[in-house]
């Protein structure tokens, strides 16, 4: 959708159209029209007239036509310092699951030389735990590289 068509699209899908929009905007629903119409080349929106727009109706389509009409991708400051947010948590969640699968090795590879012997059973359990430390050591390193990817 290029800008034109966005700015159409955001004032026809406003609740009763250009019509209870125009007052909002301080003008009047015929100017509106023609300022919306793609196909007019005489009223254009100006700046500060399409930040109002998209500030009143919440709709921001003519702010993403722009960025992808220049090959950017907008998102949301709220949405990243969201997922920030979600990302340190995870972060710290696999160094507890770390911590506590390295105490499960610990206490496998203790139990197993208890009596001096290590069973097949034994070596397969202490393989077992061990997997799972270098599985979460995998997460844990995926999950910080994330974060900083989200700055």
């Amino acid at each position: 959708m290029n800008v034109l068509d966005a700015a159409q699209a955001t004032v026809k899908a406003y609740p009763g159209g250009a019509e209870s929009l125009a007052p909002r905007l301080e003008m009047t629903g015929a100017l509106l029209r023609a300022k919306a119409n793609p196909a007019q080349d005489r009223n254009h929106f100006t700046l500060q007239e399409i930040d109002r727009l998209m500030d009143v109706t919440g709709d921001h389509r003519i702010l993403h036509a722009m960025a992808h009409a220049h090959g950017y991708v907008l998102q949301r400051c709220d949405e990243l310092e969201r997922e920030r947010e979600q990302a340190q948590c995870r972060v710290d969640a696999l160094v507890l699951a770390l911590m506590q699968a390295t105490g499960g090795l610990a206490g496998t590879i203790a139990e197993a030389r208890e009596d001096g012997v290590i069973t097949p059973n034994e070596a397969k359990d202490t393989s077992n735990a061990g997997m799972q430390v270098q599985k979460i050591v995998v997460d844990l390193v995926a999950a910080i590289q994330n974060q900083v990817r989200l700055g």
